[in-house]
């Protein structure tokens, strides 16, 4: 049911890792579904992970306070993403305040404040633990010199597929409640120039995206919603030194949703 998918990546060769998984029938197209890329932001969908397991087992309160102070800050010019780099030493915010900015407007400062919290290894672990074989954090926001040094966030195709695939299962390890959160705050992305590109604006999408021009790297992941508000189909799009890499994107995801409505 994808052919016009797979006749459209055809060129794309290894610059594409693809998934495209229709949820009502089970139907799935892939296309290098197993390569590892950098993950940009992309990687911020495990943190998000290991934020809900920690609320579910209640190790973790989200209305918990927390102090923002200005040595934690990261970003320094326009092109850096998040906000609270921008607000007063001592302001004060709840976790979940912090992992909803993480996720909306892709904070930086918050995926780190996270991190230090979790520490790598726990959300490395918790991926293995659901089956993320290739999805690895490595390094914090804005390393770029661990970047230069070959140590890099990493995630694949069809790891994005899994988790997706994991917040719509009765029989996911994340309980139900926490599943529906987190698809909420997906749905709240601001970020709209790759999967929502092409689609109405009431189409609803719980959906994270990934950017670093200078290597190149363009990826957007997600769930799209039917016009019935059901679940329809999962898009995992990693692309790397790919041309136009947003219209492909925007491109693939309309195709993914006319034809699983189909």
């Amino acid at each position: 049911m994808f052919e016009a998918i797979r006749d459209y990546t055809e060129p794309f060769a290894e610059k594409i890792g693809l998934v495209v998984h229709d949820v009502r029938t089970g139907a799935v197209f892939s296309r290098n579904p197993d390569r590892v890329f950098p993950s940009a932001s992309v990687i911020k969908l495990a943190i998000l992970w290991e934020f809900y397991r920690r609320v579910a087992e209640g190790s973790l309160n989200p209305e918990e306070p927390y102090v923002l102070h200005d040595d934690v800050k990261e970003g320094t010019t326009p092109y850096d993403t998040g906000i609270l780099r921008d607000f007063h030493d001592g302001l004060v915010l709840t976790l979940q305040d912090i992992v909803t900015m993480m996720i909306v407007i892709s904070d930086d400062t918050a995926t780190n404040i996270l991190i230090d919290r979790f520490g790598k290894e726990a959300i490395n672990e918790s991926m293995s633990r659901i089956g993320l074989t290739h999805t690895r954090v490595q390094r914090r926001m804005m390393e770029y010199d661990k970047v230069r040094a070959g140590i890099d966030n990493e995630i694949s195709a069809g790891d994005m597929d899994r988790y997706f695939t994991l917040l719509l299962a009765q029989d996911s390890p994340m309980p139900a409640g926490c599943r529906e959160t987190m698809l909420d705050i997906l749905a709240r992305q601001r970020y709209t120039a790759a999967i929502p590109s092409l689609l109405s604006e009431d189409t609803r999408i719980a959906h994270k995206t990934g950017t670093i021009g200078e290597v190149g790297l363009e990826h957007d992941v997600g769930l799209i919603y039917g016009p019935d508000g059901r679940p329809a189909v999962i898009v995992a799009a990693l692309t790397q030194h790919l041309e136009n890499r947003l219209h492909v994107i925007g491109t693939i995801a309309k195709m993914a949703l006319e034809s699983s409505l189909c």
